[in-house]
């Protein structure tokens, strides 16, 4: 029970107590010290109140107004085991009073006796069928009781008694929003607000009801207006932060989440949303202190896990990061986007192999797609083998991502004769290869804002033939949504394409050297092969090739233009050994991570550890994407990490005509570098173990009139591959298109 109900509790009682009954001699004194204990407890004058009805309950122990009262005031005081037991006095001694029972209830309730309350506020109601307190108040114990359709009976029980309690219609509201019912809570949290606007939790509760229903200006309206109202109102602005953090306000959501967590600092759902506005914000350092105070506020919140997951992820701790996800898990076993988390860090382990990956796949795929297949409908798209088909694409990069210069030639270099494109955008920000990819699509749809039902929803609307995810279990991927099969044909290519796991995903496309025949059984995709695994879009313009720097430098340089997080110990052991063969070689290493002090500052120590001489290592941070390909004219060649290789750097790289050397791995991630390499016709470039991939690099170094010769061909050489070359890579794709669409139709 609230501070504001039991206040009402104590005013009800004083106005339901009577004269207390005595002998006529000590009736008169005993009225005026009643009298005055009441006066007292409407003051607020509890240690005198308290007096004043023991004085009453030492001539008459049993007496039951005083029972009541002192039992109201020592609830008010905190002792609520003292409270509830006067009152429980009282009620045996006054069965018949409401007030009596419904202040035991509340009080009962306060207490988390949940069953004891639900019991005398039924008394209480069977007293008197029209209180519309006592109604309100067992809606509120069966509501946290977790009995919500009876509490909704309850509320409105009580509602019609009081029609015009602003109060009533908002709990009812509250409690609809808890059925999902969200279009009838905020009629009824709307009328809230209409019978008392100067009401902040009505506002508050109606702006968080709009928030549910996708409305977010609107729900930011109302959380401003209970600010307004309550300017020290820690969960309205709570509430409002994670609003902005929505609608990508993110320096006012920081702002207005660091006021929550001022008025309240130990306010831990506050703090989870300050850390993933900061993530937002790539400031994982403030991310990482705030999510850390939330896991040890609050040790049971997975969304506090989660974010400080992705805050020490993005520093680079991925083992830290993958216990963080795995108590997620625990925590929350339908938390979808945690267990995509997990998955993606899992990918960066070395530990760990294809089949482990996949096994896990297969858990998200029990826990959070099974469950969803109940909504999987039947499709009436025209089974026609040879019309013209929908192709939809769903991505939260439709911009300048990696991941878009590997899915771009999809979008861009599609036959229109025979294919439409229809790109599902679930993009934070966007751009000018945004812009790009909006004007050669069939259809567009910015979908953000959307949830995973909504979305599929639109995709079954536009009678989409063939759906292709484009994220994997990366950053913003909308898996939930092909668990619903929204397209008769499911497909996952291209961005972070390591297989989903899911059933309802038909085809993977990859190739025999990332994913060799031997292990195609273990996708639950059917994997069908291409020229390569991705193709690559060049940068348009890029800046022209240069010299090999050793032909100014007098000494090879090696570099990694790579994410920090894939350079392993592993890697960095093999560097070193690598740099002690070749004693005047130099070592670059360029990662946008190198740029966070404490970031770099770690890094460093890893590289003394590996006794790498610090004087033949340069670090770089991020650039703007011109300066950074130019920036391969330091490079004469480039050293791929493993067990996580590169992708998209590798190809940046052999286009600005600097080869790379690669291990090819034991998974996916440590294939991609030689599948491209397999590509364009370097197979030489790739090592099978630690000791060979020295010996490559240590032959590539010496032969510098082979170097010149790549430096200067490289690029003709990579745009007329399939790598590269659009026409042939995106021929090869829509054969499969074909092909999967007349499965389907000769299924039909």
């Amino acid at each position: 029970m609230s501070r504001q109900q039991r206040r009402r509790a104590a005013q009800q009682a004083k106005k339901a107590a009577g004269k207390p009954q005595t002998d006529s001699a000590k009736q008169a004194d005993l009225e005026a010290i009643f009298q005055n204990a009441m006066a007292q407890h409407g003051a607020g004058q509890l240690d005198q109140a308290i007096a004043s009805y023991d004085q009453i309950l030492t001539a008459l122990p049993q007496q039951p107004d005083a029972l009541h009262l002192k039992g109201v005031a020592m609830a008010q005081m905190g002792d609520l085991g003292s409270g509830i037991e006067l009152l429980q006095q009282a009620a045996a001694a006054k069965n018949d009073s409401v007030d009596i029972h419904n202040n035991l209830g509340n009080l009962l309730w306060q207490a988390g006796r949940l069953e004891e309350a639900d019991i005398v506020l039924r008394r209480a109601i069977d007293i008197l069928p029209t209180h519309a307190a006592a109604h309100n108040n067992l809606g509120g114990v069966l509501e946290q009781a977790g009995r919500q359709e009876e509490a909704l009976a309850s509320y409105r029980a009580a509602a019609n008694l009081e029609p015009n309690n602003s109060a009533i219609h908002g709990n009812i509201g509250i409690v609809l929003e808890q059925l999902g019912r969200l279009e009838e809570s905020a009629v009824s949290l709307r009328h809230a607000v209409e019978l008392d606007p100067q009401s902040p939790e009505a506002h508050n509760n109606l702006g968080n009801v709009m928030k549910g229903l996708g409305n977010l200006e609107d729900a930011a309206t109302q959380l401003r207006q209970a600010i307004a109202l309550k300017p020290d109102y820690a969960n309205a602005h709570q509430n409002l932060g994670s609003v902005l953090i929505e609608l990508l306000e993110l320096d006012e959501a920081v702002a207005t989440l660091e006021r929550a967590v001022t008025l309240e600092p130990d306010h831990a759902q506050a703090l989870v949303n300050l850390s993933a506005g900061l993530n937002l914000l790539e400031r994982l350092e403030e991310s990482e202190k705030f999510a850390r105070r939330a896991v040890e506020i609050a040790p049971d919140l997975a969304e506090a896990h989660n974010n400080l997951g992705v805050s020490i992820r993005g520093q680079g701790a991925n083992e830290e990061a993958e216990a963080c996800y795995r108590r997620v898990v625990e925590l929350d076993p339908t938390h979808a986007t945690a267990h995509s988390n997990l998955i993606f860090t899992l990918d960066f382990n070395p530990n760990y192999g294809v089949a482990d990956h996949q096994a896990e796949r297969k858990r998200w795929q029990e826990l959070h797609a099974a469950p969803l297949a109940a909504a999987i409908q039947p499709h009436d798209n025209n089974p026609d083998p040879n019309r013209k088909l929908r192709i939809g694409y769903v991505s939260a990069d439709f911009r300048r991502h990696s991941a878009a210069n590997g899915f771009g030639p999809m979008i861009m270099s599609y036959d229109r004769d025979a294919f439409e494109i229809y790109c599902y955008s679930v993009n934070l920000t966007s751009d000018d290869w945004t812009e790009s990819f909006r004007a050669a699509a069939t259809g567009w749809q910015d979908c953000r804002r959307l949830n995973d039902s909504q979305l599929a929803e639109a995709i079954r609307a536009d009678k989409i033939d063939i759906l292709v995810d484009l994220s994997g279990h990366s950053a913003g991927n909308r898996l939930p949504v092909f668990a619903r099969k929204p397209a008769p044909v499911q497909v996952t290519a291209w961005g972070h394409a390591a297989g989903t796991g899911l059933e309802a995903i038909d085809y993977f496309l990859s190739d025999p050297v990332v994913v060799p025949a031997s292990e195609t059984g273990l996708y639950a995709e059917e994997v069908r092969y291409l020229p390569s695994h991705i193709p690559y879009y060049p940068p348009q313009p890029a800046p022209e090739v240069v010299d090999a720097p050793f032909r100014r430098n007098g000494y090879i340089t090696f570099g990694s233009f790579n994410r920090l997080e894939k350079i392993s110990d592993g890697t960095l052991a093999v560097w070193s050994r690598l740099l002690k063969r070749s004693s005047t070689a130099r070592l670059l290493i360029k990662s946008q991570a190198l740029d966070r002090p404490k970031v770099r500052a770690g890094f460093e120590e890893r590289i003394q550890a590996m006794d790498i001489d610090e004087d033949r290592i340069t670090l770089l941070g991020a650039d703007p994407q011109m300066v950074h390909l130019e920036k391969h004219s330091l490079v004469d060649i480039m050293l791929d990490p493993f067990p996580h290789g590169g992708g998209i750097s590798t190809a940046d790289a052999l286009w600005m005509g600097v080869p790379v050397i690669a291990l090819v791995g034991e998974t996916i991630a440590g294939r991609i570098a030689a599948s491209a390499l397999t590509a364009i016709g370097l197979p030489d470039l790739i090592a099978k173990t630690e000791d060979e991939y020295i010996e490559i690099a240590m032959r590539l170094g010496e032969d510098t009139e082979r170097l010149v010769q790549l430096r200067s061909s490289m690029r003709q050489q990579v745009a007329e591959s399939p790598v590269a070359d659009p026409k042939q890579y995106v021929a090869a794709v829509e054969i499969l298109y074909r092909d999967f669409w007349t499965r389907w139709c000769a299924d039909q």
